[in-house]
């Protein structure tokens, strides 16, 4: 739905994104660098993305295929993925389906951006303004007021140590919300 959705909107930046390589399709070629071009390294890969197939296959029958394959790959390179998509997350709890440990929504990125200076309070409030307005999933706490006013009540799974924390520091009682502490 997403890439019917939004695909025309998003287009030239996903394809700068990838260009620039700070987006990566994972596939062999991205495994086997990953585990180093060795023999070893090469079988490891192989057998990386075998499961990642298989666990994707699984998780396909509960949520849709990007979403599945999305976290099947987290979970067997056992990295936090990248979803908004709520919906899917209970639907693979609900079905006893494994999940990464950590999942990052939008506003977990969306607050690391504000917490290290790369968006500004502006910037950030005209995004949850953005995402209202496309009936996209907004935390509770950003939905009738602004950034800054639902910050303190929003749990970040993702933050820089070295900078002041923004956000509440309590923990979430998720089973994909164990927090990235750079």
């Amino acid at each position: 739905a997403s890439n019917r959705r939004y695909g025309a909107r998003i287009k030239a930046e996903v394809k700068k994104a990838l260009a620039n390589s700070l987006i990566r399709v994972l596939d062999q070629s991205l495994l086997d660098q990953h585990y180093g071009n060795s023999p070893a390294g090469g079988i490891a890969a192989y057998a990386t993305m075998a499961e990642i197939y298989s666990l994707g296959r699984v998780l396909s029958r509960y949520a849709d295929t990007g979403e599945a394959y999305t976290h099947a790959a987290a979970i067997k390179m056992d990295a936090p993925s990248l979803s908004n998509d709520r919906t899917a997350l209970n639907a693979l709890l609900n079905n006893r389906c494994e999940v990464p440990k950590t999942v990052l929504q939008t506003f977990d990125t969306l607050v690391f951006c504000y917490q290290v200076g790369a968006m500004t309070e502006a910037d950030c409030d005209r995004f949850r303004q953005t995402m209202f307005a496309n009936k996209e999933y907004v935390p509770a706490c950003f939905r009738r007021v602004s950034f800054i006013g639902g910050l303190p009540h929003y749990s970040p799974r993702i933050y820089d140590s070295t900078k002041p924390m923004v956000g509440s520091n309590s923990v979430q009682g998720l089973p994909f919300a164990t927090p990235i502490i750079l």
